[in-house]
């Protein structure tokens, strides 16, 4: 069965991050379902733009986003935010990852941090915070054959 670039590019991602020191195997291929135990992560590619570079081949930028969540407290929630950041960004940006696929580059686009902090009764009851990270993979395919990579 042929798969789209997309699906095997975030293949990858998943496989690439899978067994990082904070997050172990919670990986997930999915923006939608929420992770069951923490600090997790899940990986999904939102956008791609294609270009066509000459008669025969394309350029597609596909955009892998990588959310990470983790509860905690204070300075050690920040903390693990901070290393989730740091691992996926080593794994994803690692020399020749994306080359199964035919991609080039994966470069770090952007990273954003957030804590939310639920009450109930006007208190705090747990807090929890979320990383997200943006990575641009280039990958070089025939016109009209986005399954495939020159």
């Amino acid at each position: 069965m042929d798969l789209h670039i997309r699906r095997r590019i975030r293949d990858v991602a998943v496989e690439a991050l899978i067994g990082l020191p904070t997050t172990g195997d919670r990986v997930r291929a999915s923006r939608t379902s929420a992770p069951d135990e923490l600090p997790a992560l899940q990986v999904w590619c939102p956008s791609d733009t294609v270009e066509r570079v000459s008669n025969r081949d394309s350029k597609r930028t596909v955009d892998v986003a990588v959310l990470g969540w983790s509860d905690g407290e204070d300075e050690a929630l920040e903390d693990t935010l901070d290393a989730m950041a740091l691992e996926v960004e080593r794994a994803l940006t690692a020399v020749r990852l994306f080359g199964a696929v035919g991609g080039g580059s994966c470069d770090a686009v952007s990273v954003e941090t957030e804590i939310i902090e639920f009450k109930e009764d006007g208190q705090p009851v747990s807090t929890v915070g979320k990383v997200k990270a943006l990575f641009r993979v280039n990958v070089h395919h025939p016109v009209g054959s986005p399954t495939a990579s020159s």
